[in-house]
């Protein structure tokens, strides 16, 4: 049996524990998305979700963790993140009275689940083989905004496409990469844990 020396003992616990507070902050913020998905301001008589501004900061708290705890425990946030996903989309749904589907509850998770799993791929990828330069950052963000968009529009717009569909996408792009940007600068104040 391996003893355990006081500052390994010491690490375990304070990975433990900033788990334990980011999977706890990263949960109130997906409440707080999937809140705000029935709630829309227009923009161009096109109609639009406060979640917009949300996503980006999901994905950077994602990065956030794989940065000061390690990549085991990104991908089991990443995993408790999207069972919470959905079982809150269920939940505001049906308060809210919205179309319960399977089709889109499977198809707006699996936008979750991919677009975290790439972000987390990517950025680990950044992390263990360069100095995670600001614009590389900057575009893995943007681009897993992006997937999770598309799969997203395509599950819960049921492939029905508005003559708007593409302005619509590309003005949240936009939104979304103005505040995957603030993230990034976020991001580069994170110092790199104990992984």
């Amino acid at each position: 049996m391996k003893r355990v020396s006081k500052k390994e003992k010491r690490i375990n616990e304070e990975v433990k524990s900033l788990s334990f507070s980011y999977n706890f902050l990263l949960i109130a913020t997906i409440i707080f998305f999937t809140s705000l998905s029935s709630f829309t301001f227009y923009v161009f008589d096109m109609r639009f979700s406060y979640n917009v501004f949300i996503l980006p900061f999901i994905f950077f708290l994602v990065d956030v963790i794989l940065k000061e705890v390690g990549l085991n425990e990104a991908i089991k946030s990443v995993a408790i993140s999207t069972v919470f996903y959905l079982l809150f989309t269920y939940f505001i749904d049906a308060i809210f009275g919205v179309d319960t589907s399977i089709l889109k509850y499977l198809g707006v998770t699996f936008a979750f689940l991919i677009s975290n799993i790439v972000n987390l791929m990517i950025y680990y990828f950044m992390l263990d083989n360069f100095k995670t330069p600001f614009f590389f950052v900057l575009i893995n963000l943007v681009f897993s905004c992006l997937i999770y968009n598309m799969f997203y529009f395509l599950f819960a717009l049921r492939f029905n496409f508005s003559d708007t569909f593409w302005t619509s996408y590309f003005i949240i792009a936009f939104i979304q990469f103005l505040l995957s940007a603030i993230c990034t600068i976020l991001l580069s104040f994170v110092k790199q844990g104990v992984d």
